[in-house]
């Protein structure tokens, strides 16, 4: 990985994130991807060992703020608060501002955050999805009940732009018609968001880091075990939220397999124009075919919890590097 050299403590950093919400976020709210307040605080005193930092938390005036701090950079993990743009806005203002962003750009946060979309994108590069569509109203649910019943139960309902297993709830997983009637019902009100209706796909989950350093490189992969590694168990937001999950990372899978989805996850990183990082989530089917799942420009960095910085530490880089490698990647885009 390439030596990192960031300019001297004159640099003026923006720091941009979502206020931590104090109270406890429920499976619909946008809020469940934010990071909690020692993670933001962690970041900012990591930020600020390379410059003067200013923390830009999201607001409407966020663009009058970035502008008076008169910044070299942007570090950004905000979320924001909703509409599929969501994720897009930061690095959009920064670069109608002419300021160095870190991380991938308006167009690909736009596209890998729709997961109708980026499963389009990742069949056209013949990278096996299990086999989906969207429905956008709930009369969508009878008007293509053909479609619904030639995927097969059982179906997996979620969000269409929903992260951090936004959306995703125990009943999510569905056996019959009306139990998916309600699942997307129950999206369609309290997720503002079209229903992504998929086969489900029984097996274990992966997940595969990139970092971006000089050259892409493929963290260890971590796979998530869930309840005791039950395939048919899936990372709900209340499996998420209590913690009630082991993470095996370097994942004990055959060489073979781990091959292919790192070359998978490269493939639809370059194709939906991601930069710096990602995380590329696959569902290992019990019959040997590793299905992506999403891709998430925009992983958690905690030190304290988040897949991505175990992948990275176990692949000899802490998180503080982290930091570092994205600002330095930033700055020599510009």
């Amino acid at each position: 990985m390439r030596a990192v050299t960031i300019p001297s403590n004159e640099l003026r950093i923006g720091f941009a994130y979502d206020n931590p919400v104090d109270d406890d976020s429920t499976a619909g709210s946008i809020s469940c991807e934010y990071e909690d307040t020692r993670t933001i605080d962690w970041m900012f005193d990591c930020l600020s060992r390379f410059g003067k930092t200013t923390r830009l938390p999201w607001g409407q005036d966020i663009i009058a703020r970035i502008i008076d701090a008169r910044l070299d950079v942007i570090f950004n993990i905000t979320e924001a608060t909703e509409g599929r743009n969501r994720e897009s806005l930061i690095p959009a203002i920064a670069e109608s501002l002419g300021i160095p962003c870190t991380g991938t750009d308006a167009v690909g946060l736009g596209l890998s955050l729709d997961k109708y979309l980026s499963k389009v994108i990742a069949n056209y590069e013949g990278i096996p999805t299990p086999p989906f569509l969207k429905i956008e109203n709930i009369s969508g649910v009878d008007v293509r009940q053909d479609e619904l019943i030639e995927l097969g139960y059982p179906l997996f309902v979620k969000p269409v732009t929903g992260g951090s297993s936004q959306g995703i709830r125990r009943t999510s997983k569905v056996d019959s018609l009306d139990s998916l009637r309600s699942e997307v019902k129950w999206i369609l009100n309290n997720c503002n968001d079209s229903a992504l209706i998929e086969k489900f796909v029984i097996g274990r989950e992966f997940c595969i880091g990139l970092l971006e350093s000089g050259e892409l490189r493929c963290l260890p992969i971590a796979e998530l075990r869930l309840e005791n590694g039950d395939p048919e168990t899936y990372y709900s937001f209340d499996l998420k939220s209590t913690h009630q999950k082991e993470i095996i990372c370097p994942a004990e899978i055959p060489s073979e397999i781990s091959q292919t989805m790192k070359d998978y996850a490269v493939r639809i990183f370059r194709a939906l124009g991601c930069r710096d990082l990602a995380r590329v989530d696959f569902r290992f089917s019990s019959d040997g075919v590793p299905y992506f799942l999403e891709i998430n420009p925009l992983p958690g960095l905690s030190p304290y919890y988040s897949i991505f910085t175990i992948q990275a530490e176990a692949g000899g880089i802490k998180p503080e590097r982290i930091i570092e490698i994205l600002i330095n990647n930033a700055l020599e885009r510009n």
